[in-house]
């Protein structure tokens, strides 16, 4: 299952007409070609409260995941040298070198008309972006991709890398739910992992976010089946119809869609024993593991401590944690459990 919803009718991936999956993939042909694509954004999937104005007048989010950036950009300025701010005069190596080793390997032109449309590209190598899903490298594109996404055009690599980071997002988004939540409160613990670094976004975030997973709710429920259906078969996360009932051994996901469709409130419940947190530490991305190692060096975890003070201290952490970029960064670490769970699995 990739992430561009396929299936669903076209006025459920976009709710304006000049941003369907037919109308962008069209922008594609004004730029050299690229190995992966996605367009992403409000324009594409309106938040709560967009008007029909506010939609059309919004700039097209897009990125480019290409094999060789110099090449790329060489062959981009020669056909689209105005998309270049003075940088550009420099030439492809210099942006290029700029894209490759400045912030998060990504290089973005903005305000750009393209076919009738105002546009925002951002061009990445396909290695570094299949790392940083793999390993949230930066958490920044990966962070984008925990929403939904319009893909332009598919490759098999970033599938797969793909499915990896959505199986991390939901990981991380339970470590920071208590046993018990709605579908609504594990939505936004995933959609807000991504601006943990976005100091402009503090202040707004829980609005935002909230206006994102309400909606966005039925792409959210197809992009996550898949990560959910694994957590349910390993017997980690039930979901139940309603607040007060008990989880079983038998709920599956297609009785939880059943509910959804039938407008059921629905609330998942995840095992907080340790065997159950050290499943959610495996399943986090190498980055993601190496900064809890740093983060929780010198704290006093051992054997003995009771289950919910390490559910506790892992899910204070890492609150704190995804709140910073990410960095590779590996110090002492804490004994016992907590340590051999996630050394073991880096």
């Amino acid at each position: 299952r990739l992430i561009d919803s396929k299936g669903m009718a076209d006025e459920e991936l976009s709710a304006s007409p000049q941003n369907t999956l037919a109308s962008n993939q069209q922008l594609l042909d004004a730029f050299p070609p690229v190995a992966f694509a996605f367009a992403y954004g409000s324009a594409v999937y309106p938040q709560r409260g967009y008007s029909r104005a506010d939609l059309n007048s919004a700039m097209t989010d897009l990125i480019f995941a290409v094999d060789d950036p110099l090449q790329w950009h060489a062959l981009n300025m020669e056909r689209n040298s105005s998309h270049y701010s003075l940088l550009g005069a420099l030439g492809p190596s210099t942006v290029a070198a700029v894209q490759e080793h400045v912030g998060a390997g990504i290089y973005y032109n903005a305000l750009i008309p393209v076919r009738g449309r105002m546009v925002k590209y951002g061009v990445m190598s396909t290695s570094r972006l299949a790392d940083d899903l793999r390993n949230w490298s930066t958490l920044y594109v990966s962070g984008r991709m925990h929403k939904p996404i319009q893909v332009l055009l598919p490759d098999e690599k970033m599938h797969r890398a793909q499915a990896c980071n959505l199986h991390s997002a939901l990981s991380a988004a339970l470590i920071l739910q208590p046993s018990r939540m709605n579908e609504r409160a594990l939505f936004k613990s995933i959609c807000g992992l991504s601006y943990g670094g976005d100091v402009r976004l503090r202040l707004v975030e829980n609005r935002k976010v909230a206006d994102i997973v309400d909606a966005q709710l039925a792409l959210l429920r197809a992009i996550y089946a898949d990560p959910m259906q694994a957590l349910i078969s390993q017997g980690h996360l039930h979901a139940r119809p309603a607040k007060g009932s008990a989880a079983t051994d038998t709920d599956s996901l297609s009785n939880h869609s059943r509910r959804v469709k039938a407008g059921e409130d629905v609330y998942y419940e995840q095992d907080e024993s340790w065997e159950g947190r050290e499943r959610l530490l495996s399943r986090l991305p190498r980055n993601a593991k190496s900064e809890l190692i740093r983060t929780l060096s010198g704290a006093r975890t051992s054997a003995d401590t009771p289950d919910e003070e390490v559910s506790a201290r892992l899910n204070e952490t890492a609150r704190a944690l995804w709140r910073q970029p990410h960095t590779a960064t590996t110090h002492a670490v804490p004994s016992a459990r907590l340590a051999n769970a996630l050394q073991s699995s880096l």
